[in-house]
Formats: structure tokens, C-alpha cells, sequence
């Protein structure tokens, strides 16, 4: 959309091993091997003064997400930040008995947007999603419906970009290695839908 990117952003992407995804932590501009570089190299195509930034940590929740918030957030002085976590939160909830919560979750985003857009900064999010595989992960539903309604709240709230994600990879075979981490074709729907809602 013409109104949300004008052509010379740096745009951070930040969130867990979907978005890091090869992401070399030895160089600071490396994008990785998944979504955020197909994102990156189309954009990069249309926009030439674009700087698209990976700072997704593999393992993540949304607690983790706050805690780096300054260092790997704030301090690189984004124009557009994109965010997608959530899933993580749902394993330690469900199976380890940690993590935040989907209230919690909910409250941590929230805190996260308001400095963001009170410091002028455009906002992604992208749904978090699971594809379950032969039955595993069916249980981890209801969980994730509530994260993934709060992303939808706080969208709102914040009149953020909302990128679809969990139909998206539910409507494909093939998405996804273990139900979480996509595949080549995963990444690539993942970024195709970025990319289609932005522009």
C-alpha cells in the first residue's frame, strides 16, 4: 500500500526461528535463508533504498521479545516493525508449564505497540499459526485461537498491517516441517502474503 511504505524504510523484522531462519548472528545484516529474505529481495527490487533488518531468535516468546526489546527493537531505529511470535508462548504454556499466558501475551504485545507507535513507528503483525501433523498439535488449537484473536485485537488497536498466516498455511500440504517451522514452500507463502498485504 502506497500510504504504509514509501520506498526508503528500515524495516526490522523481530520474532522467534521462523523469522530467524538461517539468520547468521556473526554479521548484522544477515537476513537468513527463509521469509525475511524473500521479503527483503522483492522489496529491495522495487524499493532500492530499502534496509530490511532479522533480528527473530529461535525459541522465543513474546517475554523474550520484550525483554531484548530495547537492544534488538528500539535501538536500530526502525521506520516499520514486523512481528510474529506466539507459538513458542504456546508450547511452554501447554507442555512445559511456562510462558506467557494468552492474557499475558496479549498484555506484552500491547506494551511493546504502544512505545512503537508512540515513537512514530508503522506496525506488521503476523499471525501466529500451527499446522497440525497427523494429529499432534490438534490440542494445541484453542491456545493458539486465543493468541491469534489478540494479534487481531491489537492490529485494530493500533492500526497496524495484518498479515494473515494461519489459514494460509492450513490451506497447503506441505507447509511446514513439524506443524511450525516451514519449508521452502511455507516461507514463500509466508512472504507472499507479506508482500501482498503491504503492497
Amino acid at each position: 500500500m502506497a500510504s504504509f511504505l514509501t520506498g526508503n524504510e528500515r524495516i526490522l523484522f523481530f520474532g522467534d526461528s521462523i523469522t530467524e531462519t538461517g539468520r547468521g548472528w556473526y554479521d548484522d545484516a544477515e537476513l537468513g535463508d527463509g521469509y525475511v529474505a524473500l521479503v527483503a529481495a522483492a522489496l529491495t527490487e522495487r524499493f532500492p533504498d530499502v534496509v530490511c533488518l532479522n533480528r527473530g531468535v529461535s525459541g522465543d516468546g513474546v517475554f523474550d521479545l520484550a525483554r531484548r526489546f530495547e537492544r534488538d527493537c528500539l535501538a536500530l531505529t526502525p521506520d516499520v516493525v514486523s512481528i510474529m511470535v506466539g507459538v513458542n508462548d504456546v508450547w511452554l504454556s501447554l507442555e512445559l508449564g511456562g510462558g506467557a499466558t494468552p492474557a499475558r501475551y496479549e498484555v506484552e504485545l500491547d506494551t511493546m505497540l504502544r512505545r512503537l507507535t508512540a515513537k512514530g513507528v508503522r506496525v506488521v503483525l503476523l499471525e501466529p499459526y500451527l499446522v497440525p501433523v497427523d494429529g499432534y498439535l490438534e490440542a494445541w488449537r484453542p491456545d493458539l485461537e486465543a493468541r491469534i484473536a489478540a494479534v487481531h485485537r491489537l492490529a485494530a488497536k493500533y492500526h497496524a498491517v495484518l498479515v494473515p498466516t494461519d489459514a494460509v498455511m492450513n490451506a497447503h500440504p506441505n507447509t511446514t516441517e513439524d506443524g511450525v517451522h516451514p519449508t521452502p514452500l511455507g516461507h514463500q507463502l509466508l512472504a507472499q502474503n507479506w508482500l501482498t498485504t503491504l503492497l
